[in-house]
């Protein structure tokens, strides 16, 4: 296909003009970003070694991309290169290649385009929409900013306002119930912003490359939950996975408040997923807390402070007296410690859903809405 000469130099041109007025959200873009995790049905997954992307958006409007995936037993990258742009509300971003259209040279070929769902200096994630889900990828800046836009104009008007976070899921009421399953009249009170939780819980993959993940959730708060599932608000989560090719990868992430502002510290578990959980109360949280500095001053009294105040250090005589004395306080202290620490040792309790079993050892959730009814 021939085209005029002329017509070439108009598209070259009108490029060349799109990609000099860039805009404040055009700057936020410029630079290195590294793929930190996606979320899809709720469910937020870091990345990993074994899953890395990196993307490099250049003032130019050129930008490189690596994407590096397990394949088979070996992990292999895919490198791409273009020309990019951002529509006038920054709500998506364009690829563009480049094609030989004739011998007067080559023009700028549309090959695809993501919905832009934020972009701050630091974050920036897509959304994506299929037919039977969304997702949302994540990506975090790599360096400073002002590494990669050395005009402090130019710095200055990329600091816009952190756009808004995602809408709450609905909220409980400040306490729910763990209800026994043998004796409904046996409750446990719990509160839903302050009692903690860990959840740690297996799965097994029969095909595909990988063999089974193991994933410890700490510090959860309970967020909602269903007659199936319950949701938490996850403080720390580590993802163990292992290949078949013998190849094990850990990613330990936690998640502070931006992360929780766009929902990315959420986990819904089903309960046979879940299987049980262990709780430690507010209460147990602070009685844990005093018992450990209990021990720790009370050791550092015995062992440290005690001799050392009962030496007279002019002549070196050992004041027996003062150094049982001092020393009986500190394994005092030791003696009131250790019980408080054993009576406020988290609980484990085996979930399973209500009307499911029967037996004592298990338990259900319960709103304080349902009790009341």
């Amino acid at each position: 296909m021939n085209l005029p000469k002329s017509l070439l130099l108009l598209t070259a041109l009108l490029f060349l003009l799109s990609s000099t007025a860039q805009t404040s959200a055009d700057y936020k873009l410029v630079g290195i970003w590294n793929l930190k995790g996606i979320s899809s049905h709720g469910i937020y997954t870091p990345s990993g070694k074994a899953v890395h992307e990196s993307l490099v958006f250049n003032a130019d409007y050129t930008y490189q991309s690596r994407k590096i995936r397990p394949v088979n037993d070996t992990l292999q990258a895919t490198d791409e290169s273009g020309k990019w742009s951002l529509t006038e509300n920054a709500g998506m971003l364009r690829y563009y290649g480049s094609q030989n259209v004739s011998s007067y040279g080559s023009m700028p070929v549309f090959q695809g385009e993501d919905e832009v769902y934020f972009i701050d200096e630091n974050y920036f994630a897509i959304r994506k929409q299929s037919s039977d889900s969304l997702s949302y990828i994540h990506y975090q800046r790599e360096g400073l900013f002002s590494d990669i836009i050395a005009d402090p104009w130019q710095l200055k008007q990329s600091r816009i306002a952190q756009p808004a976070p995602l809408p709450p899921l609905p909220a409980l009421s400040s306490v729910c119930f763990l209800v026994n399953a043998a004796n409904p009249a046996k409750r446990k009170k719990l509160y839903i912003e302050k009692d903690l939780f860990d959840i740690s819980y297996n799965e097994n993959f029969a095909q595909g490359d990988i063999v089974s993940k193991s994933t410890s959730l700490n510090y959860a708060l309970i967020n909602d939950f269903t007659d199936t599932s319950v949701t938490f608000r996850v403080g720390e989560e580590s993802i163990g996975t292992r290949y078949r090719d013998g190849f094990f990868n850990e990613v330990v992430h936690r998640y502070y408040e931006v992360d929780k502002s766009l929902a990315m510290d959420r986990r819904t578990l089903n309960y046979n997923t879940l299987k049980h959980i262990t709780h430690t109360s507010d209460l147990k949280q602070k009685g844990l807390t005093i018992g450990t500095i209990g021990i720790s001053v009370s050791a550092i009294t015995a062992l440290i402070v005690a001799p050392l105040v009962s030496i007279n250090y002019k002549n070196g005589d050992f004041n027996n007296t003062r150094y049982y004395t001092i020393a009986g306080i500190g394994l005092a202290g030791i003696g009131v410690s250790i019980p408080v620490l054993i009576i406020c040792q988290p609980k484990m309790y085996l979930l399973t859903q209500k009307h499911q079993k029967k037996d004592k050892k298990h338990w259900y959730l319960e709103r304080d809405n349902d009790v009341k009814n």
